[in-house]
């Protein structure tokens, strides 16, 4: 079997917006849930509600994800600098201000696809190069990551199929995690 070769495009020709998340003080006692990175774990996002921010209805409007957002990490530590994750849409949240949200016009570029790909490790290698270090920390630039990171532009179609093959397989494995840790506590006892 020969692998395809898609056509591939600088990303921002997909995007819809691009927008930086919120800077403010969290607290246990605010109308909104906010996320940040240590929520991005495996290329989805894991809210803790326990840190939260007040908004008014007007701000929060402009900052809550929607079902397909992605959240880049775009000021971190070198290793995590460039870690992404999809919203679900499960809890109303919304963003901290080191993560961008990305939008994507999904005639053209599907956000689980995007996601899948910029968590893949050659996506994860081009938002490393793309970074720019400094002395404890590493940030990309939207602006450039729109311009210059590449990504395969298969069609609509098969962007849905690699997704449904992606996500059964993701959920195989949790399937057999959650079988070996079973079995792991089972022969501990």
């Amino acid at each position: 079997m020969t692998a395809r070769a898609f056509p591939t495009k600088v990303i921002g020709t997909a995007l819809a917006e691009v927008q930086y998340g919120l800077s403010l003080a969290a607290s246990a006692t605010g109308n909104f849930p906010i996320v940040g990175m240590k929520d991005i774990r495996d290329g989805r996002i894991h809210i803790d509600e326990s840190i939260r921010v007040e908004l008014s209805d007007e701000i929060a409007g402009r900052f809550l994800l929607r079902p397909g957002d992605v959240l880049l990490n775009r000021t971190n530590s070198n290793e995590l600098v460039g870690k992404c994750a999809i919203y679900d849409g499960t809890v109303p949240a919304v963003f901290a201000s080191y993560l961008v949200r990305l939008k994507f016009d999904e005639k053209k570029l599907l956000p689980a696809f995007a996601n899948y790909f910029l968590n893949s490790e050659y996506g994860q290698s081009q938002l490393k190069l793309l970074s720019t270090r400094g002395v404890s920390q590493a940030n990309i630039n939207p602006t450039t990551f729109s311009r210059h990171f590449s990504i395969p532009f298969p069609k609509l179609e098969e962007q849905c199929r690699i997704v449904h093959v992606l996500d059964r397989s993701g959920r195989e494995i949790s399937l057999d995690e959650e079988l070996l840790a079973a079995r792991e506590s089972r022969y501990q006892s």
